[in-house]
């Protein structure tokens, strides 16, 4: 057994195999617990029409994480009038009112603006017009 090894080797040996069984179990169950999560929010956003409201590194940010579950999303939005490119990273730019016109479909923002009080305002926004969004 371990200990045996470690008394022939004349090492000094910490090992406790109790220890490190637990140690294996705590680790599987927070695997388990991160695959369930990651279950979860890919069921969650999967169901709905998903846009990352913003254009810069936070809904870049956003991208790089949906792309790492695989899950698709519509385009990115931006404020009227802000709109300075057609398509962002392949997928297209749309203004807010132009997702007005689609408030029959189930719409989900993912927030992707890092400016504290931009984010704040765009929210205000959203919320008056009864959509859906997540920071």
């Amino acid at each position: 057994d371990h200990a045996n090894l470690c008394r022939l080797k004349k090492i000094r040996c910490s090992f406790n195999p109790a220890t490190m069984k637990n140690l294996f179990i705590e680790r599987k169950k927070d695997e388990l617990a991160s695959y369930d999560y990651y279950i979860r929010m890919k069921q969650d956003l999967s169901v709905k029409d998903l846009y990352i409201y913003g254009a810069g590194k936070g809904a870049k940010d956003i991208t790089k994480f949906l792309n790492g579950m695989r899950i698709d999303f519509k385009g990115y939005v931006v404020s009227d009038s802000h709109r300075e490119n057609e398509f962002l990273d392949g997928h297209p730019v749309f203004e807010l009112s132009e997702i007005d016109s689609l408030k029959e479909k189930d719409i989900l923002f993912l927030i992707g603006i890092q400016n504290d009080h931009y984010r704040k305002d765009i929210i205000e926004e959203l919320k008056k017009r009864n959509y859906k969004w997540l920071v």
